[in-house]
């Protein structure tokens, strides 16, 4: 398909479009529904479009019944959370935004936006008539029936949001400098780019792949490794992008952490086969004399409300483990803290790739390799050891310590 045009990439920001999108239009594998509602699909649109026009006004209607928070003095950046109460960290520990200059709104509760401010009748519908327009231009664009599906089941949601979203940043906008930093939310993300405001990017964990014509023009985007950042480059994304800074430990310790995933539900292993596992890699440490810490999942100290609401699945892993000799850290801090000689973690783990940029050789347990994507950008197999496959290769480290910058500078490069 052709290029999407930057004031139209909102009206494709889903992920299951992007998919597509990434994965190639398949033209051929056609659902009959998809067929049909692509015929009718500007009478659909319409409908859509005037459903969105009495969505909008509801949320201009809605603002006056939320308590507003007259804090916005000395303010300079608005924070937008994904709402998991760790997404933000990076933010405020890695890029060093000044929380007292900041407001911090949850990105899929519209109602938290309306917190901080009120948008203007005339300026909303303005911006909610030129959101109908990129619409119906993008609903010409020539792609596979499929998106075009998916595009008007979620035109109704995109439209209202957008255009209220829009409309409420440009109320910061006119008073002064603002940055908006996010963690998640690509629709949020465009509407606050599409009211000049700079908007930056600071992923909380590793990127997946994307698609030039759904991601946003951000000013700058923060990510966790090179990698990454060269895949986004070659991707042709025209932003400052910037990997998070870590500083190398200035000395190792006979200490080893371990990462914990928030649950195996979605591993095609049993609990058993990982606790076989789990006791294998603790018994080879205790072997060798070292410690063992164990970190759980940041998610796992949430609310049971949190839980539910997300439909989250929790494994217990200090019951899981109460019988081994093992230390619990609470901190994030734990690596710069403890200086492990090994980090052990999950497919995908942020701690997997930050353990490089420290010094430290990153250990993935490959019981939880089933969480591999075919979305994943980050090389995690070339980047880490594995355990089971791997233990020799480590038994080896360990016999011979000189084999342990060698191996660093093997998996860096």
């Amino acid at each position: 398909m052709n290029s999407v045009p930057n004031d139209q990439k909102w009206v494709f920001a889903n992920r299951d479009i992007e998919i597509i999108f990434i994965n190639g239009c398949d033209r051929n594998n056609i659902l009959w529904i998809d067929a049909f509602f692509h015929k009718i699909r500007n009478i659909v649109a319409l409908l859509i479009c005037i459903l969105a026009i009495f969505r909008v006004l509801f949320f201009y209607f809605k603002q006056f019944s939320v308590n507003l928070n007259n804090t916005n003095h000395n303010i300079d950046s608005i924070v937008l959370d994904s709402g998991r109460g760790y997404g933000v960290n990076n933010i405020y520990n890695k890029i060093n935004v000044n929380i007292d200059n900041s407001i911090e709104i949850e990105s899929f509760n519209i109602d938290s936006f309306m917190t901080y401010s009120r948008v203007g009748l005339f300026l909303l519908l303005s911006n909610v008539v030129d959101s109908i327009f990129c619409y119906f231009k993008a609903l010409q664009i020539d792609t596979s029936k499929k998106v075009v599906f998916l595009l008007l089941k979620n035109g109704l949601s995109s439209i209202s949001v957008y255009s209220y979203l829009r409309t409420y940043f440009h109320t910061f906008n006119d008073n002064s400098n603002y940055t908006t930093y996010i963690d998640a939310g690509t629709l949020q993300s465009h509407a606050s780019i599409s009211a000049g405001i700079r908007t930056v990017c600071a992923y909380h964990g590793l990127i997946e792949k994307v698609h030039i014509n759904c991601f946003p023009e951000y000013d700058s985007i923060y990510v966790y490794s090179k990698d990454e950042k060269e895949y986004l480059l070659n991707l042709g994304v025209d932003s400052n992008i910037f990997v998070y800074k870590s500083t190398k430990l200035k000395c190792r310790n006979k200490v080893v952490i371990f990462y914990m995933p928030l649950s195996i539900c979605d591993i095609s292993f049993s609990m058993d086969r990982v606790m076989v596992e789990m006791d294998r890699i603790i018994n080879f440490f205790n072997s060798k004399s070292y410690k063992i810490y164990v970190k759980t999942h940041p998610l796992s100290i949430l609310s049971a409300k949190f839980i539910k609401k997300h439909k989250l699945s929790l494994t217990n892993w200090k019951e899981k483990l109460s019988d081994y000799n093992v230390y619990y850290l609470n901190d994030s801090n734990g690596i710069n803290r403890l200086g492990p000689s090994f980090i052990v973690g999950q497919w995908g783990s942020t701690t997997i790739c930050e353990a490089l940029d420290f010094g430290v050789i990153p250990i993935n347990f490959s019981i939880f390799t089933s969480n591999k994507s075919l979305f994943d950008v980050y090389p995690t197999d070339k980047r880490s050891l594995s355990w089971p496959l791997d233990a020799e290769i480590i038994n080896n480290i360990l016999l011979e310590g000189e084999l342990y910058d060698d191996v660093i500078n093997s998996l860096y490069n």
